[in-house]
């Protein structure tokens, strides 16, 4: 399978419901791959239309792991789905412990400030979210049963990417591979920053931004380097990979080799 095969395969292309593709096919350390079918990752699932509904509903997903605060998902509910159980539990909070608001209305009406606070937020927590995390206790949770998982915040970019990356982690997938899935947001998400940057055009003129463009790249995408501080958080807190899933998340080397085969291939 080439590269763009690959992509079209990991990518699911709905009309309305973006980022949402699965980890399978890729390859780790000792040349396993991640299992098709078993790992998926998406922005939010109000936006499937009735037919993408039927499609999620047919692809054997065990568990719903939602990632975001109780305000965002009030303001935007995941539809149900048979026999598929919910859990929701918030990915990232400031650093007195309360939910991030990432509503634009809410943010337009704080200003530019209000952007750079919550760009701030996110910054600092990547580097707090990899550690005792209540939802990424959840998703090893899952793990350990070897769930079909299908985990998501409101892109599919921050908590979701984080999330990520630490299954690609445990799976022993390379970091560069696992950087080029994070940085796979920026091209399903591509088209995001100008529809945003023109539904939001008004506001952004009213709160004095100079380049909206880049405001709202910023809003859509993903920087590297984010990504790049929470691995290195890791392992300038832990001598290796197996001592952060023990300390952090309770994960012994027996059970993270039980995960690997549950979701690895020769």
């Amino acid at each position: 399978m080439d590269k763009k095969e690959s992509l079209q395969k990991r990518c699911l292309t709905f009309e309305k419901c973006e980022n949402f593709r699965q980890l399978g096919g890729y390859v780790t350390q000792d040349g396993r791959r991640v299992k098709w079918g078993k790992l998926y990752r998406t922005s939010h699932l109000i936006s499937l239309t009735a037919q993408e509904r039927v499609i999620v509903a047919g692809l054997g997903i065990d568990a719903i792991l939602d990632l975001r605060s109780d305000e965002e998902v009030a303001l935007a509910p995941d539809p149900s789905f048979d026999g598929v159980r919910r859990i929701v539990k918030s990915a990232l909070v400031n650093v007195a412990g309360e939910d991030i608001s990432f509503d634009l209305e809410t943010l337009f009406l704080g200003g530019v400030d209000a952007f750079k606070k919550v760009d701030a937020y996110v910054s600092q927590g990547y580097v707090r979210m990899p550690f005792g995390n209540e939802a990424y206790q959840a998703m090893f949770d899952e793990l350990r049963k070897g769930s079909t998982l299908l985990f998501h915040c409101t892109a599919g970019k921050d908590r979701t990417g984080i999330a990520a990356m630490l299954i690609l982690l445990t799976l022993d997938v390379p970091y560069q591979t696992i950087l080029d899935d994070f940085m796979l947001t920026n091209v399903c998400r591509a088209h995001m920053a100008q529809q945003f940057a023109q539904q939001y055009a008004t506001h952004v003129a009213r709160i004095g931004v100079v380049d909206g463009d880049e405001l709202f790249r910023e809003i859509t995408g993903v920087r590297a380097e984010n990504l790049k501080m929470a691995y290195d958080a890791i392992f300038e807190k832990y001598p290796s990979f197996d001592a952060f899933l023990q300390a952090e998340y309770g994960v012994t080397e027996a059970e993270r080799e039980q995960i690997k085969d549950f979701y690895l291939e020769s």
